[in-house]
């Protein structure tokens, strides 16, 4: 199942990104990371986020985030996903759902089924800073329907600091534009 993943997430990028279209016919290229994952220095496991957005509209975005963990006892995880993020009239607050995500557990001891799906629900809001930078906290629900409950479980298990719930703080810049 591990080999279909990539194609199945260039698909829903190809199909999904004209579907919103541009009202300026310009878009935002941006990156950022997660500068609340500092708490991974006092921890028992390293927490790295971080991804790129893809600002379609004034009210809509898509975002290819890119977290990975791995705990002191060798076992480690990589997750991707393709997260619609919706700006109500363009605001600053933002909710945002995966419509796509998967989830490699890599070590020695990793289990047989060791690729996982998973959906994540998501909210925050961005607060503007000079040169195209931002600063936006964020609360991620990880399985927020609880179909995914026993992969949530097995995760977890498998490796500490992949929680349900996870707090961000995402510095990111949004200065690359293109016009269409």
């Amino acid at each position: 199942m591990n080999r279909y993943a990539l194609p199945i997430l260039l698909t829903v990028l190809i199909i999904a990104v004209p579907a919103f279209g541009s009202e300026t016919d310009t878009w935002k290229i941006g990156g950022y990371f997660d500068v609340g994952a500092a708490d991974a220095l006092w921890s028992d496991h390293r927490y790295l986020h971080g991804g790129i957005d893809l600002t379609c509209s004034s009210e809509f975005s898509l975002s290819i985030p890119l977290t990975y963990v791995a705990s002191d006892t060798g076992r480690s995880l990589v997750d991707t996903s393709i997260m619609l993020t919706y700006h109500p009239g363009g605001s600053s607050f933002w909710i945002g759902v995966s419509l796509f995500q998967g989830i490699r557990l890599q070590g020695e001891d990793r289990p047989a089924d060791w690729y996982h799906y998973m959906q994540e629900a998501a909210a925050g809001y961005r607060v503007g800073l000079p040169c195209g930078f931002y600063l936006e906290p964020s609360l991620v629900v990880r399985d927020p329907g609880g179909m995914f409950h026993e992969s949530l479980e097995l995760i977890s298990a498998y490796v500490s600091g992949y929680d349900r719930l996870r707090l961000c703080l995402q510095l990111g810049w949004t200065g690359l534009r293109i016009d269409l």
